[in-house]
């Protein structure tokens, strides 16, 4: 049940119809507060607000506006920030690329939707603009930089408010995917899902107007990173954008910023707990970490937690339905002041208000609790569809359910489990194996950094793929390391979940998200000499070193299962 605060927020959000409305409210309500803290320096709602608005109107003499395609390839600084709001401003459809996205990806893209004006950093995406340039000369081209075309514009044009209508319908965003079969579809998020969306995390994750906070985005802009813009903007806080997403970086900018609030991905969560300063001593204005994008293994949220006590907290939510879906949240990570069970802290908690999540099996018949299927979710906050592709809309979309392609369960209290997308689960010699539970169990050993199960070549080949923490590198690739290992699992796992091999990798390959994918794992594998085998234990541990076994109840909580799932 809400608190009356909650609700205050809920009606207060209500009254905003699309993310121009809430915008433009936060910067004449907070003009002479610092909006953003970026490597190219900071700027207050007021100059924020007005350079969105002069960008706005500069695209408009440029006839470019309401449902118009805009690209943008940027790094994360002011920029970042400013196209996204000016697209909110102008009705404009925003789709941003990363600098890791090959050339293909954006000639792809706009061979699909046309944009209308490419803006770009010409350190990242000179090639992108020679293409345009080449191809598409239609496609107006806008440099970002010192003394730039985009700040001449800016510079030079009036800030006036966009006169055009918005309504909750109108196209906000294009977001390009691949997905499984190498093909870009376009998914369309329009307008009226970011406020719906905001005012869903600022009900349950504790966003309130004026109540300022600082918040460092963990996770870069081109992605989950974005979903910090908006709550951060409507309660009046300082967005903290790092130059480089790493640990180090996060620990500098918190201590120098005196950040309370984190959003980052368990990779790395996992790389901060590798800091030695990184505890509640050295960084004592931190009171919120909220992580996501991909499971987090309970064993490294168990250390975080005992570092920092009970100030995490996990969402669940993809690009096709912006979070939250469910939400761990701060309470739920402790019980009676101790550390909540396994089966609680490996979930991701509980579904929120005004989203429904179903289980269900191939036939799409509703799974009682402990029994996996795919999760469908509906929720206010579901995407339109793929843009000019309606059969691959009525595939993942029936009767406002969307068939998210991860498999998991409801335990018996309620909690929702994610165990893996459909194309990771393993099939091997009759058994269906879930990756995740494996990587939970390895993560129990004491040298496991990170882990990752992968299934290759045609048998298939359950390859356990692991990095090692500092204190363990020296030992990395070391047969007997995997022979422990190994001996460690079979105290953990049935013997067909048993990974045939163990393989050592100084770091798991993560994307320019900074996730681990199981698909960049196998192809990682390829390009890496062979490091160890599955061997017969023979050794004992080595010297010195303590072999931690979790409580008892982590295995026994954790279901098994052995039926075939869809593939």
């Amino acid at each position: 049940m809400f608190s009356l605060r909650s609700l205050f927020v809920d009606l207060y959000l209500r009254r905003f119809r699309v993310p121009r409305d809430m915008l433009r409210f936060a910067f004449r309500r907070y003009r002479d507060r610092t909006a953003i803290l970026a490597p190219r320096g900071r700027l207050t709602y007021g100059q924020l607000g007005e350079r969105v608005l002069s960008l706005a109107t500069a695209w408009s003499k440029l006839g470019v506006g309401k449902g118009d395609p805009v690209f943008t390839l940027l790094p994360d600084d002011w920029e970042q920030v400013e196209v996204r709001l000016a697209a909110y401003e102008s009705g404009a459809i925003l789709t941003s690329f990363h600098q890791s996205h090959p050339l293909e990806t954006i000639t792809r893209a706009a061979a699909m939707v046309r944009p209308a004006l490419f803006i770009y950093d010409p350190r990242l995406g000179q090639e992108a603009a020679d293409f345009f340039a080449r191809t598409m000369p239609d496609v107006q081209l806008l440099a970002i930089g010192p003394r730039s075309p985009y700040e001449t514009l800016i510079a030079s044009t009036p800030a006036f408010r966009t006169p055009l209508p918005l309504r909750p319908e109108d196209p906000a965003a294009f977001g390009f995917t691949s997905g499984t079969t190498g093909q870009p579809k376009a998914l369309v998020m329009n307008q009226g899902v970011g406020v719906t969306s905001l005012r869903l995390v600022a009900k349950n994750v504790g966003v309130r107007p004026g109540e300022i906070h600082t918040f460092l985005v963990g996770i870069p802009l081109v992605g989950a990173g974005s979903g910090v813009v908006l709550p951060t903007l409507f309660s009046g806080s300082i967005l903290v954008i790092p130059e480089r997403y790493q640990a180090s970086t996060f620990i500098e900018l918190i201590w120098k910023y005196q950040v309370t609030r984190l959003f980052t991905t368990p990779s790395l969560l996992i790389d901060l707990l590798e800091e030695p300063t990184f505890d509640r001593m050295h960084l004592p204005s931190l009171r919120n970490i909220i992580y996501g994008t991909a499971p987090t293994p309970a064993a490294k949220l168990e250390e975080a937690l005992q570092r920092f006590g009970p100030i995490f907290q996990q969402g669940y939510g993809m690009a096709e339905v912006l979070p939250p879906v469910s939400l761990l949240q701060m309470k739920d990570h402790v019980q009676d002041g101790r550390l909540a069970p396994r089966h609680v802290l490996s979930s991701v908690g509980k579904v929120v208000p005004e989203v429904k999540v179903r289980i269900v099996d191939e036939e799409g018949n509703v799974l009682p609790s402990n029994r996996v299927g795919e999760i469908l979710v509906a929720s206010p906050t579901l995407f339109s569809g793929y843009w000019q592709r309606p059969d691959l809309t009525q595939r993942v979309l029936k009767d406002g359910w969307f068939r998210t392609g991860d498999h998991g369960y409801f335990d018996q209290d309620g909690w929702l489990h994610v165990l893996n997308r459909e194309v990771d689960i393993i099939q091997r010699r009759g058994h269906v194996i879930y990756p995740r539970l494996v990587e939970e169990a390895a993560h129990d050993f004491p040298a496991v950094k990170e882990a990752c199960l992968v299934a290759v070549g045609d048998e298939p080949t359950a390859v356990l793929c692991v990095s090692l923490r500092q204190t363990w590198r020296e030992k990395e690739g070391s047969p007997l390391l995997a022979e422990q290992l190994l001996r460690f699992l079979r105290t953990r796992l049935q013997s067909w979940q048993m990974p045939d091999r163990v393989h050592f990798f100084p770091e798991l390959p993560r994307s320019y998200l900074h996730k681990v994918l199981p698909r960049d794992v196998r192809r990682a594998l390829t390009s890496f000499p062979e490091r160890a085998l599955h061997r017969k234990p023979s050794a004992p541990l080595t010297p010195g070193t303590a072999l931690v076994h979790a409580p008892e109840t982590s295995t026994k909580e954790q279901p098994l299962w052995t039926h075939r799932l869809p593939l």
